[in-house]
């Protein structure tokens, strides 16, 4: 099928239809704020269209037509209008209101999509006549207001209320076709929550003590979403984007670190990333100064990026504890709580899928190790627990060390079972961890879990167990 490049002009007559979707449609109230009277090319519309506005202002809701007239007259009387607007033009202006009011409105859902492409229009239109092509000093600026300017492109999923029985066949529809779960690269994760995936937006934390295995699982996160055709943003505050980025492609092509640097393995490495290629994705890795770096720098960053054509959907965060606070907060307890809260504003903003990122257990918590780490052992703003959506924690016995086994126990989570539980084999030389397959998690829990079980329930006289709380904890906080 022939592809149709035909431009809607947005003419006078698309205009007229504006006001009259203002003023007959149910949402015209939600809609108004798209539009400015400026924007209209004649001065009757724009004149009618200020005042509407006027009168929604003050009274919240759409005015009636005598009433519009009156409203006009008082701006007829103004300083704005005086020298714009004759006698001989009112006759005209009060026409278009009885035809506005007269005629019924068609195509009320073409109409208002066309209003957020009308708005994008006049916004690109007045920036790029005030555009100097020669300041190179104004680039940066102008590639931040289109950014702002296409993000108000199309509707937002927060510009409307919700209605349950009115909304019940759109949002079935939308709830297939743009779920709002995001499931994670692994399976096993996945089937602890309630819908198999996390919320859109969600802040996920992985827990372990300092010089663990955080930034191991993070980067075999990172490699997971890739995979799902997602672009990641991985933000380090520790390691440094060098070694970041080589312990990905070891986890990539399954090969030692010794074994990357030999050159032997070039190829292979260009043919995987090849494939990845095909998929449209990048991950992105940048170092950041612990403690200065805020989210403002991480947004700027993602707008920087997505101008390059990469939509960063994940971000990695390793970790958020050493970042800033956009309030500058001294005191660490207040400065991570507030981190947390940047970092869950800075995903609803830039409509990310997910973001994750690793943070420290306290000295306490490394009794829980070998069991499973509790809420408590979270180091630096027990807060977290609060701003975060699930918190899980990286957790192995000696046998499961010596079997190369990782075990990523569930310590809290919103939506979802009050305790859970994924498993994985690893190669650390390779930077590497293959989630279990069924029938391997079988075999495990025929062999380790019931006696690990039992340890956490206290049944094994451990004293930092708690049965009651590893029965009773619910996964709602």
């Amino acid at each position: 099928m022939k592809k149709d490049n035909t431009k809607f002009e947005f003419d006078t007559s698309f205009q007229l239809e504006i006001l009259r979707y203002l003023l007959k449609d149910k949402e015209g109230g939600l809609i108004i704020k798209k539009i400015k009277p400026s924007y209209l090319v004649l001065i009757e519309h724009s004149l009618i269209a200020e005042g509407i506005f006027k009168f929604f202002k003050k009274k919240n809701k759409m005015p009636s037509k005598n009433i519009l007239k009156e409203v006009i007259k008082e701006l007829l009387e103004s300083k704005n209008y005086v020298d714009l607007v004759t006698k001989d033009d009112i006759p005209n202006i009060h026409k278009i209101i009885d035809d506005l009011y007269s005629n019924p409105l068609n195509d009320s859902e073409y109409i208002r999509e066309k209003i957020y492409q009308f708005s994008t229009y006049v916004e690109m239109k007045n920036l790029n006549d005030s555009f100097d092509l020669d300041n190179f000093e104004q680039y940066e600026t102008y590639s931040r207001k289109i950014e702002k300017i296409l993000q108000n492109s199309k509707p937002k999923k927060d510009d409307e209320p919700i209605f349950m029985i009115r909304d019940i066949t759109e949002r079935q529809f939308k709830r297939q076709a743009e779920p709002s779960v995001i499931p994670c690269p692994f399976r096993q994760l996945n089937d602890i929550t309630n819908a198999g995936g996390y919320p859109e937006h969600s802040v996920n934390v992985v827990l372990d003590k300092p010089k663990a295995k955080k930034t191991f699982f993070m980067v075999n996160l990172a490699r997971g979403y890739l995979r799902m055709k997602k672009s990641v943003l991985y933000v380090d505050t520790e390691n440094g984007k060098e070694q970041i980025m080589d312990r990905f492609i070891q986890s990539s092509i399954n090969k030692t670190k010794k074994e990357l640097y030999s050159g032997e393995y070039d190829k292979l490495e260009a043919k995987h990333l090849r494939k990845l290629a095909r998929f449209g994705v990048e991950l992105v890795v940048e170092r950041v100064p612990a403690m200065i770096t805020d989210c403002n720098y991480i947004r700027e960053l993602i707008i920087k990026l997505r101008n390059q054509g990469i939509n960063i959907k994940v971000l990695m965060v390793d970790y958020a504890g050493k970042l800033a606070s956009i309030a500058r907060d001294k005191e660490d307890f207040d400065r991570i709580s507030n981190v947390y809260i940047d970092i869950q504003n800075l995903a609803e903003e830039m409509d990310l899928d997910i973001v994750w990122t690793a943070h420290h257990i306290t000295r306490e918590g490394k009794k829980h190790r070998t069991t499973r780490y509790d809420e408590n052992d979270i180091s630096g703003s027990i807060a977290i627990v609060r701003n975060a959506h699930t918190i899980v924690g990286l957790n192995s016995t000696e046998q499961e060390e010596k079997d190369d086994i990782l075990r990523c126990e569930l310590v809290v989570q919103r939506d979802g079972l009050p305790s859970g539980r994924a498993l994985f084999k690893c190669d650390v030389e390779r930077q590497r961890c293959v989630e279990f397959t069924k029938e391997q998690r079988k075999q495990y829990d025929e062999l380790y879990s019931d006696t690990l079980d039992k340890i956490m329930k206290g049944q094994k006289g451990n004293p930092d167990a708690n049965e009651e709380k590893y029965n009773k904890k619910q996964g709602d906080i």
